[in-house]
């Protein structure tokens, strides 16, 4: 959905890791900027300024970019590229978890049934203690999502988002908000106000999605499987996911059961055609718009009534000195914290010892190889 969202003012700046001032749009013009806002994945920025010649002075991975709306960040991150020509500059930059892209896991780690954001605010810390020049060690927020993870990683064998991805798999969120490093359902918690077809103009049109859907999951772990699906005369449309990361039968069943919730029906997404914007009068500020919260919509414009409480999966702003266009994506929410276990299920351990387990999978094999003659052609059944 696209909306210019207030009528404030718009400035840039890029800054040196201890805060000092490099360049600030309010001695050149700001002729455009976009930047995005995304759940779980790496967002990133733009700007293009006229009547400087800075390009000298910013450096990619050693300057920060900050979008200001009314003095007040709206979004953050390190430089990745500077473009300078007479008189201009071009410069693009990525949010924090950038870095995680491009950190190794610093040292073993080992989690049991600990819950991911946890896990994940420990690795960032981690990765972060090389050097942190946005201080998103400092200033990450971390809330619990009850989404237990077993991980066992040794020191420089892996990249921290392979780690990160694979806890996203499992469920987590994660966004970062104005530089700020957000991890768990935190944003969850809030609720704007409801945006109705007075707020969203003419030309609303529903859309339901069934490329995505499926009414009976699978879950493949490490060894491990769990399977949801729905009761009654619904069409069976099924599908596998493989989760390497989950390593227990509760995992792999938890899993099955949120893929179900969010893929047994087919979504009913609000669209709008390009340029339609949201009314000025929407009542919601760009500060509110963090990538989680969840949106009431309420439309009866396309002939099907949708009104449900949405969640916000991504922000797009783009525009310049004068004003911005703001777009965002909703999706179906998933379960809530308070749906989840409040505990960890118990851990599965192997007491044999190395000869038992020896024997036990000789006596597998045997048995497996017997089944296998036995259903041979000419085998009588």
């Amino acid at each position: 959905m696209a909306g210019t969202l207030g009528r404030g003012e718009w400035t840039a700046a890029i800054t040196e890791p201890g805060g000092r001032m490099v360049w600030a749009s309010t001695t050149a013009a700001l002729r455009g900027f976009t930047f995005t806002r995304v759940l779980s994945d790496m967002s990133e920025a733009s700007i293009e300024a006229v009547g400087t010649s800075a390009g000298d002075a910013v450096e990619p991975w050693l300057h920060a970019l900050t979008i200001f709306y009314d003095d007040e960040p709206a979004w953050s991150g390190v430089v990745t590229r500077v473009r300078s020509s007479r008189g201009s500059l071009e410069v693009e930059a990525a949010d924090a978890s950038a870095y995680w892209r491009r950190r190794r896991v610093p040292s073993a780690r080992r989690f049991d049934q600990a819950d991911a954001a946890h896990i994940m605010a420990q690795l960032v810390v981690d990765a972060m203690g090389a050097a942190d020049p946005l201080r998103v060690a400092d200033t990450l927020a971390e809330y619990p999502s009850r989404i237990w993870s077993v991980v066992d990683v040794t020191a420089n064998s892996m990249l921290v988002d392979e780690v990160i991805g694979d806890l996203v798999d499992a469920g987590l969120p994660w966004t970062v908000h104005a530089g700020r490093l957000l991890i768990g359902p935190g944003p969850e918690r809030y609720t704007t106000a409801r945006l109705t077809d007075r707020h969203l103009g003419d030309g609303v049109a529903v859309v339901k999605d069934g490329r995505d859907v499926a009414t009976d999951i699978l879950v493949l772990g490490k060894g491990v499987w769990g399977q949801a699906g729905l009761d009654g005369d619904r069409v069976a449309v099924q599908d596998i996911v493989k989760m390497d990361a989950l390593t227990t039968v509760q995992e792999c069943e938890e899993a099955a059961r949120r893929e179900l919730a969010r893929r047994a029906v087919a979504p009913r997404v609000l669209e709008l055609p390009s340029g339609v914007s949201l009314s000025p009068d929407a009542p919601v500020t760009l500060g509110e718009l963090i990538p989680g919260v969840l949106v009431p919509v309420a439309s009866e414009q396309a002939g099907i009534t949708l009104g449900a409480d949405m969640r916000l999966e991504g922000v797009d702003v783009s525009g310049d000195d004068g004003g911005a266009d703001v777009s965002i994506s909703l999706g179906t929410p998933g379960p809530t914290v308070e749906e989840r276990d409040a505990t960890p299920p118990p851990l599965a351990f192997d007491h044999y010892s190395p000869w038992e387990k020896e024997q036990r999978d000789k006596a597998q094999r045997a048995q497996n190889k017997d089944e296998n003659d036995y259903a041979k052609p000419g085998v009588p059944l």
